[in-house]
């Protein structure tokens, strides 16, 4: 049995022989490389389930710190109920998500696509780096708010959704910054562009506004709402030429419409002067609120629509929507190449698909059903 005090036995070490000891180990510590702090991780906007051409998908913005450089080989996303893999960000899609960090603020951005089979209740992710480092964090829990039905704000067919939702346009790429707050209020926007029966978007040759058939299109509301904000005096631009563009006016002749809850629907660069409303102003869904234009950063009449949640249309976030129904009846994916070369916008499919509660993404091409 061993005793209390033989812990205590064997050869008495001197005391100067171990402060040496200890003095060394300590000063050996001292130039030990250090671990490397792990990085906070945040997703700072819980995404919902968005129906995006018929596909459950999150759209979101992971933001990792970087408060020391850091070098991304992969990012995975997983359900964190089951911990099924949702989602691997690798190689050039990695590199095409990502944005360096912002003057004044201290993390990357990740824009984050997922289309998950069956939709999570919640999220978290692994972030690997090139050093062999592995971080896991960012837990989520997916906002289960029911998604906003809207009606068209626009009638007819064959309008082009350019621009609209997928992670590598401008809008979805587009960050505003105030006072240490990220923004991406363009977050699901569309900007409506109306092809002829060959495709194109111009009758002759495009340099004036009025060769646009679709210039002068009426605009709806999409539901009951009040005038919360609108401009209406700005003069349309030419085709091919826009103005600086700025905080204040990048929007051109624009209405904002409360729709209650929380939302907001923005439409932007509207003709001069054909605004059929006014701040204070309320409206029932399908009311004509304008007419489609090309004022602000635009150049060429199209309609720019979005909703997010609050009142101003570059410093709120972007939220998703869903239409009643609309018939998908063609896709252009490549539609800014087609454009440059004069092409037809429109590939038609073989049979169009009624899309009930949906909304279209980037080069679809559509027509609205009249309720």
């Amino acid at each position: 049995m061993t005793s209390k005090n033989s812990l205590l036995s064997g050869p008495v070490i001197p005391a100067v022989i171990l402060l040496l000891v200890l003095s060394l180990a300590l000063n050996v510590v001292q130039f030990l490389p250090k671990s490397p702090e792990a990085p906070a991780m945040l997703v700072p906007n819980a995404p919902q389930v968005a129906m995006l051409d018929a596909k459950p998908t999150l759209v979101y913005e992971l933001y990792v710190s970087n408060k020391t450089p850091l070098e991304f080989s992969k990012i995975e996303v997983y359900d964190n109920s089951t911990g099924a893999l949702l989602k691997r960000l690798e190689g050039d899609e990695l590199n095409r998500s990502f944005h360096a960090p912002f003057r004044g603020l201290d993390y990357y951005i990740f824009f984050m696509w997922v289309e998950p089979a069956d939709a999570p209740t919640a999220i978290y992710h692994k972030v690997y780096l090139k050093d062999g480092q592995m971080y896991d964090g960012a837990v989520t829990a997916i906002d289960s708010t029911p998604l906003l039905v809207i009606a068209p704000p626009l009638k007819g067919g064959n309008w082009l959704a350019a621009n609209g939702p997928s992670n590598f346009v401008g809008h979805r790429t587009t960050v505003f910054n105030l006072n240490g707050n990220s923004f991406i209020s363009q977050r699901y926007a569309i900007d409506f562009i109306q092809l002829g029966a060959d495709g194109k978007m111009f009758s002759t040759d495009g340099v004036t506004n009025e060769d646009y058939p679709f210039y002068g299109a009426d605009i709806y509301a999409v539901a009951d709402g009040t005038v919360v904000d609108a401009k209406d005096w700005l003069a349309d631009n030419k085709p091919g030429e826009k103005p600086v563009p700025t905080v204040a006016w990048a929007g051109g002749n624009y209405v904002v419409l409360d729709i209650g809850n929380g939302n907001y629907a923005y439409y932007a660069h509207m003709i001069p002067g054909s605004e059929k409303v006014k701040t204070g102003d309320s409206v029932r869904k399908g009311d004509v609120i304008g007419r489609l234009g090309s004022t602000g950063n635009s150049d060429l009449p199209h309609l720019h629509f979005h909703i997010m949640s609050g009142k101003d249309a570059l410093f709120s976030q972007g939220k998703p929507y869903i239409f009643e129904s609309y018939i998908l009846t063609g896709a252009s994916p490549n539609w800014s190449a087609l454009l440059a070369r004069n092409a037809s916008l429109n590939t038609p499919l073989a049979t169009p698909v009624t899309r009930v509660m949906n909304m279209p993404i980037d080069g679809d091409i559509i027509t609205f059903v009249d309720e």
